[in-house]
């Protein structure tokens, strides 16, 4: 395979000009989002934004409303098994680019020695 040094020939998809990729558009621009928890240094009240997760799991059965016994299981990416006791509402407060916001997750899942709280990016749903 053989790189190719110097400019790109025709025009960027994005603005039309010569020189660059539409990847490497100076005009691109990026939207960074940042989330935080608002309690802080709590471990049960800090929650990790999970991309690969296919749902809202809960180290603490208190913060989940609405909450049905169930009896259900999935697996952590090294193949260690995680049941699941209880099924409900996760209400929360975060801090999304610096302002606070109470958030309900849907179909959050408590799990006894869950290491850590975690919200399922896929699962996310604007009501």
């Amino acid at each position: 395979m053989t790189e190719r040094k110097g400019k790109k020939s025709g025009a960027c998809f994005k603005c039309g000009k010569d020189g660059h990729y539409k990847r490497d558009c100076p005009s691109e621009t990026k939207k960074n989002y940042t989330l935080a928890v608002a309690d802080g240094i709590d471990a049960t009240r800090q929650w990790i934004l999970d991309s690969g997760s296919s749902r809202h799991l809960m180290m603490t059965a208190s913060q989940l409303s609405n909450a049905v016994e169930c009896d259900e299981e999935c697996f952590f990416p090294n193949g260690e098994n995680l049941r699941m006791q209880l099924k409900g509402t996760a209400d929360i407060v975060i801090i999304v680019d610096g302002e606070a916001r109470r958030v309900k997750l849907l179909g959050a899942y408590y799990a006894k020695n869950l290491p850590f709280n975690i919200i399922s990016y896929g699962r996310i749903e604007v009501i």
